[in-house]
């Protein structure tokens, strides 16, 4: 089995590239000319993805309660609709959503049976 060379580029700083060549290619996926475009179009796809995930960020809201969760959902799921935020970004969103009622309706029981075993604790000391 063959090394994978070195790129042949030399970044702007005047030192060489120490990223791996693409087989067959003197260049790395960095410098070389024949996938310019799918570079530019990958950079671009992040670039939005990006701005999404900060837009998501800058929503942030209290989502403690289920009112409030099921505003954010509701929203969440127009925004998704009208492509506003991107499916992949839509869907983890919504499982964090999942997660989180769980756990509001874990904490919800826990606080239901404290509450219950506090009365009986205290009907049996009378």
């Amino acid at each position: 089995m063959s090394e994978q060379r070195q790129c042949e580029a030399f970044r702007k700083d005047g030192a060489r590239c120490q990223a791996k060549a693409l087989p067959g290619r003197p260049w790395c996926w960095t410098h070389d000319p024949s996938v310019a475009d799918r570079r530019r179009q990958a950079r671009a796809t992040g670039g939005r993805k990006a701005a999404q995930a900060r837009k998501l960020n800058n929503l942030r809201a209290d989502l403690s309660d289920p009112a409030a969760l099921l505003r954010f959902t509701s929203d969440l799921i127009q925004d998704v609709l009208a492509g506003r935020v991107d499916v992949v970004v839509g869907r983890c969103a919504l499982y964090g959503v999942s997660v989180l009622r769980q756990a509001i309706e874990a904490n919800v029981l826990t606080k239901r049976v404290e509450a219950l075993e506090q009365q009986i604790l205290e009907r049996s000391m009378t």
